[in-house]
Parts: structure tokens; sequence; C-alpha cells
């Protein structure tokens, strides 16, 4: 199966995303790990032997979805991170969300996707964030 990871950018905690990535390695059968692209998600890469494809979000494409200028007066791609979520979730089969998950992973995954339930009771963290 091919797994989607939902993981929000506020997100900080390494060792309970690890154990998390365990948690679904030993109790389903992963042909690959997807996720947009994040700080934590390449640390975690880099560490892990790049387990995880990840996407980036590409702001500069202007030949689709909605142009609009920035305040410095440059154009982005203001549908981009759709774009990315929607590259990610094609032909996947499951999704799992980490800390609250990606906002356009979770919208498309939920209508598509079957969720993954990581048993976070027995992951021994409770502090998924930190301040």
């Amino acid at each position: 199966m091919i797994i989607v990871i939902s993981i929000d950018r506020d997100f900080s905690n390494y060792d309970f995303l690890k154990k998390c990535i365990s948690s679904i390695k030993q109790n389903y059968d992963v042909k690959e790990f997807r996720a947009i692209t994040n700080n934590l998600l390449q640390q975690f890469n880099k560490k892990n032997s790049n387990i995880i494809t990840l996407y980036n979000i590409d702001w500069n494409d202007l030949s689709c979805g909605t142009v609009k200028q920035n305040n410095y007066g440059k154009q982005y791609n203001a549908d981009a991170p759709q774009i990315a979520a929607q590259t990610v979730i094609d032909g996947a089969s499951h999704f799992a969300t980490i800390g609250k998950g990606d906002y356009f992973i979770n919208k498309l995954a939920k209508e598509d996707l079957e969720e993954v339930i990581i048993d976070i009771e027995n992951l021994d963290s409770k502090k998924i964030y930190k301040f």
C-alpha cells in the first residue's frame, strides 16, 4: 500500500514522528510513503535512507491555478498547495495524519483514501509539539 503522511508545518517532535512511522511500518504492508516536503520530514529522510517520497509545492508554476501577487509584487500560484496535495494522493491507497495534518491532504484524502490509525497511546510521547 502507498501511504500519504499528512503532517502540519507546526509539528516539531522528531521522536514522535519517528515512532509514528515505525508503528505504521510494523502494522501495515507499506510499499511507499509520500508527503509534502517540510523541514522535519527532510530531517527524517536524511537519517532514514529517504524512505519518504517528498513532493515540493511549486509556487512559481504560473501556467495553472490562480495567479496572485504577493506584497513585494511577485506573482505566485495561489493554488500550489492544493495541486501538490493532489499530486501526493494520486495513486495512493491510505493516509496517516500526524499532528493536525496538512489542510489540503486531509481534505482531499478523506474523500478518496482510507485512513491509517496510529495507536498514539502506545507511542510513549504525550507532548507532540514543542513550544
